[in-house]
């Protein structure tokens, strides 16, 4: 009781400034106690977001309304889920899982949250990305020498390699331009382990450096196909911690290098929406992340989860 009667005015602030919180934020239908929001994704049609969250009992995915309200678990495990992407109907999620041991490509039915295995291999089939037309979806797998990027039909399941001459130490998530003729990627240097962006045409060919050597990754396009926006170390170092990571964007030639956003957390994992008018990306530090979304230039920021921590 006397530390109560000691502490009251502080008490009354918090009490105070937790009321205040709240009554901004949206009524979730989800648990609070997940710890971070990775990666968040637009729908086709704009109106939501998809993301993976750590939570209690593993990672799990959710969607909600890009506005921060109407929050869902859209799946269950068992396992972990990771790195889910709209198909371009809206009605499915590409997602990898680890569910039955191995990390595998899954497609997710958001009217009966049922999942199907894509790929089964005693490879690790990772970050898928969804063809403009929905009818093949580009991977990353250790299959054959080393990380490389694959492609794989809905129908038949038939997966072929689409980077021959990549010999870096790791390629990371590939992403599909708007026209569907070629692919934007970041791939490791063996020697100095730092990534780039790459883009490859859609059959294998000509394939191009388009960002200086640094830590660049996470590509995703405009929807005009003309630039992309990615997050990076203007360092060029790989340290979570310090909040070093950037937004950045860049022409698909690779001229016309910006920085989008500068503060003293990480800020990665950009998405560009579907009306070309705001980007969608996870900000945090020392894996305490939230999604947030700002203006296609950087200049209005707002946050859309409350999850961390609360």
């Amino acid at each position: 009781m006397k530390w109560i009667l000691a502490h009251a005015g502080a008490l009354l602030l918090i009490i105070a400034a937790l009321a205040a919180q709240g009554s901004n934020e949206p009524n979730w239908t989800a648990p609070l106690n997940a710890s971070s929001n990775y990666l968040p994704r637009w729908s086709p049609d704009g109106r939501q977001l998809a993301f993976y969250t750590r939570t209690p009992d593993g990672w799990r995915i959710h969607t909600m309304d890009s506005d921060g309200g109407n929050l869902r678990q859209v799946s269950n495990g068992p396992g972990n889920d990771y790195q889910p992407e709209w198909s371009p109907s809206g009605r499915s999620l590409a997602f990898d899982s680890d569910r039955l041991g191995n990390r595998d490509i899954y497609l997710l039915g958001l009217d009966d949250h049922a999942a199907v295995r894509l790929t089964d291999t005693r490879a690790r089939d990772v970050m898928p990305s969804w063809s403009p037309d929905g009818k093949q979806i580009a991977f990353v797998s250790d299959r054959e020498e080393g990380q490389q990027i694959w492609i794989m039909t809905l129908e038949g399941g038939k997966a072929t390699r689409l980077t021959q001459g990549v010999r870096h130490g790791y390629l990371l998530r590939p992403r599909w331009s708007p026209d569907g003729t070629k692919l934007a990627f970041a791939a490791s240097d063996d020697a100095t382990g730092q990534r780039r962006l790459y883009t490859i045409r859609s059959d294998g060919g000509d394939l191009r450096p388009i960002t200086p050597p640094g830590d660049a990754a996470n590509p995703s396009w405009e929807p005009g196909g003309a630039r992309l926006v990615f997050d990076a170390t203007p360092e060029g170092k790989d340290d979570s911690s310090q909040g070093l990571f950037e937004l950045f964007v860049v022409n698909s030639d690779g001229s016309g290098l910006r920085r989008l956003t500068n503060n003293r957390v990480n800020d990665w994992g950009p998405s560009w929406s579907p009306d070309g008018s705001n980007i969608a990306f996870s900000r945090g530090l020392n894996d305490q992340y939230e999604v947030f979304r700002m203006s296609a230039d950087g200049a209005e920021v707002r946050r859309v989860t409350f999850l961390v921590y609360r």
